[in-house]
């Protein structure tokens, strides 16, 4: 499916940084193509007067008009939110700031919480995994904060998810959907998917399932490259791409891969290509300087990093631009050509079976690592490890992962400046992988 991009978001509304105290609730019936029932679910809404544009279950956009956003928007609050017990949930991962747990919810048993709903149905994304226990029940994931002071956060990654929801009915493909919030916006309410990249890559750790891990290869960096030239087009910086982040689903039709945890991310007012124009051996610019206001996520962790800590400004070294492990902290911002770097990095990952190419190096000292990491270069790393050179020996022996290889070496550069945009690496893509039909 090609990609549409969409237009760029109003300057004076969609570029500044979604904060909590521009978040209201609203309610919408959501329909889910395994049950013909209106399930409410809370939404966060940015407060803005813009019409919204959701989809049916086609995916064809449907407006709703401002007169009914502003009827949602003043109708409940915080008080309408369902409080979902997690104490017995199964927990599927774990990180500095939430929890994230699979929890079956009868959402039709919560409604009552719920007085007012709007009229226009609003299909969800993707339709949640439905429980085995309960015809009604289905699956959600929880992202829950870890602690009190990890409340920010999520309140922060409520307002990107539902900003890029509203930027384009074209969310769904390649962001994890986001349904609401719920325990006195404290939790996230998020479509509950089958793996990560992380873990499926693990699947194919040994040099004689190459073959096996390039089956969907075409599809995975078609999808990732769209995705991220979605959320780029949305001024969206991820700040953290790596396998853990990207998670998987499977069908008949084959895989879809969806970026999700955005705790570090914030909304830019530069274009896409503006770092072309930077010079980093030069003074840096102020353009790049961090702003007071970037997320708390990242906020703490420049307090808490150091030269003995693997990660850093919200991201995790092994997937980190080198300009983010500058000294400088105008360099280290994340930008989109940072996002660009760290997918790159991230199908190396994948490429090497979940095996990092610095792996060497990351077991002699943290000093050595960083400044591997630093070098820009990969691929020199994979061909000094004996074993992660025969796999590559095989992943270019075939044409698609030949061609994958050779994309690669076009993001993952040492310069910010040489690194080429995720528009022009999808047009790329296109061109090596001209069949490839994403979900």
């Amino acid at each position: 499916m090609a990609l549409e991009t969409p237009t760029r978001p109003d300057s004076n509304v969609a570029r500044q940084r979604p904060r909590p105290g521009n978040i209201t609730i609203d309610t919408h019936n959501i329909i889910t193509t395994t049950d013909s029932q209106a399930s409410p679910i809370p939404l966060i809404s940015l407060n803005n007067p813009k019409i919204r544009y959701r989809t049916d279950h086609l995916g064809t956009p449907q407006s709703e008009g401002p007169d009914a956003l502003a009827n949602a928007m003043t109708t409940k609050q915080s008080p309408s939110m369902p409080n979902i017990h997690l104490d017995d949930a199964h927990i599927l991962g774990s990180g500095s700031w939430s929890n994230v747990y699979r929890v079956e919810l009868d959402f039709d048993a919560l409604s009552t919480r719920v007085s007012s709903v709007l009229t226009t149905p609003l299909t969800p994304p993707a339709t949640p995994q439905k429980s085995k226990l309960s015809s009604r029940n289905q699956v959600y994931a929880v992202k829950a904060a870890a602690y009190s002071t990890a409340n920010e956060a999520l309140e922060q990654e409520a307002s990107i998810l539902e900003h890029l929801q509203e930027y384009g009915f074209q969310a769904s493909e390649f962001v994890i959907p986001f349904y609401g919030m719920a325990n006195d916006s404290t939790a996230l309410i998020l479509h509950c998917a089958e793996t990560n990249l992380e873990q499926y890559a693990d699947k194919f750790a040994e040099l004689s399932q190459v073959q096996e891990s390039l089956t969907n290869l075409s599809s995975l960096v078609t999808q990732l490259v769209d995705g991220l030239v979605f959320i780029h087009s949305a001024s969206v910086v991820h700040a953290d791409i790596k396998p853990a982040n990207i998670l998987l689903d499977f069908s008949p039709n084959g895989i879809q891969a969806r970026y999700a945890d955005f705790t570090a991310s914030t909304i830019s007012d530069l274009e896409p290509e503006s770092f072309l124009a930077t010079q980093d051996n030069l003074n840096p610019l102020s353009q790049f300087t961090p702003e007071p206001s970037s997320p708390i996520s990242r906020r703490n962790s420049h307090r808490k990093s150091s030269v003995f800590s693997l990660s850093a400004g919200g991201a995790t070294w092994s997937f980190m631009a080198p300009e983010q492990l500058s000294s400088n902290t105008d360099l280290s911002e994340p930008t989109y050509a940072s996002d660009v770097y760290a997918l790159g990095m991230t199908l190396w990952f994948y490429l090497m079976g979940n095996a990092s190419p610095f792996r060497e190096v990351e077991q002699q000292n943290m000093f050595i690592f960083r400044e591997a990491v630093k070098m820009g270069d990969p691929l020199r790393f994979i061909k000094g490890d004996v074993d992660l050179k025969k796999r590559l020996s095989a992943i270019n022996a075939d044409p698609v992962g030949a061609a994958s290889v050779q994309l690669l070496q076009s993001v993952v550069k040492k310069a910010r400046n040489a690194r080429i945009t995720a528009a022009v690496w999808a047009e790329q893509v296109k061109t090596a992988f001209p069949l490839s039909d994403p979900v």
